[in-house]
């Protein structure tokens, strides 16, 4: 049986790290952004695919997302073009955004694409709240401009 982690208190940083989430499954998302708040995390934006996110992204300019958590395939824009799209967006001088993909597969395949398209690390769903707040601390933080990692995130650790 899994137990909840402590949350952070009231004054922590959690609090205003903004997450977008974007999932095309309706319980998918709506368990994402409540393992979110079980997390401490309070300002997440759930998204139902690539091209919605993409958006958000671009309209939350006044309080920059901090962590995207993407499915890797969706109808549309998936994942895997939307974290190609950020990591080019950013090549022009922005702010590393840490991108945790969630799948359903563990082909080598999948995790070589990951990899190519700038994906930070990878998490095999279904997805319990141990795994998610492990995956979130493994990634790089967000402290400027940053290369990426040669491994993407996807080898081993």
């Amino acid at each position: 049986m899994e137990t909840a982690p402590d949350l952070p208190d009231a004054e922590s940083t959690v609090n205003n790290f903004r997450i977008l989430v974007a999932e095309d499954h309706p319980a998918n998302r709506l368990l994402l952004g409540s393992l979110l708040q079980r997390l401490g995390y309070r300002n997440v934006d759930l998204c139902e695919d690539g091209a919605a996110a993409w958006q958000a992204l671009a309209d939350i300019a006044r309080e920059p997302v901090r962590l995207l958590i993407t499915d890797l395939y969706m109808p549309g824009l998936d994942g895997l073009a939307l974290a190609s799209r950020i990591r080019a967006a950013e090549a022009a001088g922005g702010m590393r955004l840490p991108i945790l993909a969630l799948t359903a597969t563990t082909r080598c395949e999948a995790l070589e694409r990951c990899r190519e398209a700038g994906i930070d690390a990878v998490l095999t769903k279904p997805v319990g709240l141990a795994e998610l707040r492990d995956g979130i601390a493994r990634l790089p933080r967000v402290a400027g401009p940053t290369a990426a990692r040669r491994d993407g995130g996807c080898g081993p650790r």
